[in-house]
């Protein structure tokens, strides 16, 4: 029985936000206790009540919770999808298990009042694989993908799943079997649709750029009519993120430990991006002659750079970080208790016996650091469109003051840089564009290639 649970579990409404009069949505903050044996994983959810009943009129998304003992804070969401105005009186909460049944139930006293709102189609991504190497997550060669969202907080009921291709030339193409994606859309739902027979001998025909449109007969009254036409390009180039300086950032004699970076390649709202982590923390305790005495001695460890030395990202950088090359990286540039600039790459305070090095450092980096599988980024390029390149890196710093005994983690800025390429330069590939300068605080080397 739902009521077994009751005097245990808690749900409880901390605050609402919505519905408005233009978008029929309302996102409920939940505050929770869950404590029993329903399981590992709990669903949470709310929905509107009429009369103390379930109103048919509404979606809702829940969230999980995991654990078997939880106190905390969450957000659903509820989704009116009725063409009228509309008035509920009441939310039901409620917890249910992995097996699906709802053990919790509380009905609470809220009125809403709901305005009706609109389905809204936008293709949000369009992917021509044409020309080069498949890669994780892209379609096979010969493939085009397409993503489609609903957009609004009202269901697309019967969408017949119409997309066109319209070519610089004014040529329109169909594709050959809408119906095969046509149907129920939900709200905020997607649909990926692909285009299955497009081949490298059309390529000229979409260059420079063309127009995917979803619903280009307007059998959906959306929320948003302007928004249906995606510019899309089969263009891409290879942007590598190729070497590295860092200056004026000693946090020690010699450099700083913990270096951790983002790098981002942005065309248009697209965003493409590179994060690596090279920086841990260590809990070791300092040695004494009175092992009672031990001081706790929180530190950063990990990849470290000496400023003004140059790094390949590649070579060094990832080499170090990546587990399966890690002790490749000792072999050849060795371990550090402190930084030194002999062309160190992972330094480390901890106090390991030195034949546990470089296992138990590279275990060490490898649990809490990360590098990418590749150092480049392939990146569409529209006509007209500027290639944005940014780049960040931080520095790990650990304090401890002995008393009261504690320590704080932050991750200090060591630079912040930013360059954009224009289409004209983006004309005269390969190309190699540096960010930054010793006064902004590092210096950071990228190729831009065609794609091969």
């Amino acid at each position: 029985s739902p009521a077994v649970c009751r005097g245990v579990n808690r749900l409880a409404i901390r605050e609402t936000r919505g519905p408005t009069r233009y978008r029929a949505m309302m996102l409920v903050d939940l505050e929770y206790r869950y404590v029993g044996d329903h399981g590992d994983r709990v669903t949470i959810f709310a929905y509107p009540l009429k009369d103390g009943e379930p109103d048919p009129s509404f979606f809702w998304r829940g969230t999980t919770v995991y654990g078997g003992a939880e106190d905390g804070e969450t957000t659903v969401g509820i989704y009116y999808a009725g063409t009228e105005r509309h008035t509920t009186d009441g939310l039901r909460l409620v917890m249910v298990s992995e097996d699906g049944d709802p053990f919790y139930e509380q009905d609470v006293a809220y009125p809403v009042e709901w305005y009706p709102s609109q389905p809204d189609l936008e293709i949000t991504l369009v992917e021509p694989n044409i020309g080069y190497e498949v890669r994780g997550g892209q379609p096979p060669r010969g493939m085009m993908r397409l993503i489609v969202h609903n957009r609004g907080d009202a269901p697309v009921w019967a969408w017949d799943g119409e997309l066109q291709i319209r070519l610089a030339d004014g040529r329109v193409i169909s594709h050959p079997d809408p119906s095969e994606h046509a149907g129920f859309l939900g709200p905020h739902g997607v649909a990926y649709v692909v285009w299955p027979w497009w081949t490298e001998d059309i390529l000229e025909d979409l260059l420079p750029s063309f127009q995917a449109v979803v619903d280009p007969s307007n059998t959906v009254a959306e929320l948003d009519e302007a928004n249906n036409v995606y510019e899309a390009t089969p263009l891409r180039v290879r942007v590598v993120l190729d070497r590295m300086t860092a200056y004026d950032h000693e946090e020690t004699e010699g450099g700083f430990v913990g270096l951790q970076g983002r790098f981002e390649a942005q065309v248009g709202r697209r965003f493409h991006t590179i994060r690596f982590d090279g920086a841990a923390r260590d809990d070791w305790k300092d040695k004494s002659l009175w092992p009672e005495m031990d001081a706790y001695n929180p530190h950063e460890d990990g990849v470290s750079i000496c400023p003004g030395t140059e790094y390949d990202f590649e070579d060094q950088i990832f080499f170090a970080i990546r587990p399966e090359t890690c002790p490749d990286a000792y072999e050849e540039y060795g371990w550090f208790h402190a930084p030194t600039c002999d062309l160190p790459i992972v330094a480390s305070y901890e106090m390991y016996d030195h034949e546990e090095w470089p296992e138990a450092q590279c275990d060490h980096l490898a649990e809490q650091g990360f590098a990418p599988d590749t150092d480049w980024v392939e990146v569409p390029v529209w006509p007209g469109h500027n290639l944005v390149l940014r780049a960040v890196l931080y520095d790990m710093d650990v304090e401890y003051q002995w008393f009261p005994p504690m320590h704080k983690e932050e991750l200090e800025t060591v630079c912040e840089v930013q360059r954009e390429i224009t289409p004209e330069e983006l004309e005269d590939l390969p190309l190699e564009v540096t960010l930054g300068s010793p006064e902004e605080g590092c210096e950071i080397v990228v190729q831009i290639e065609p794609v091969p």
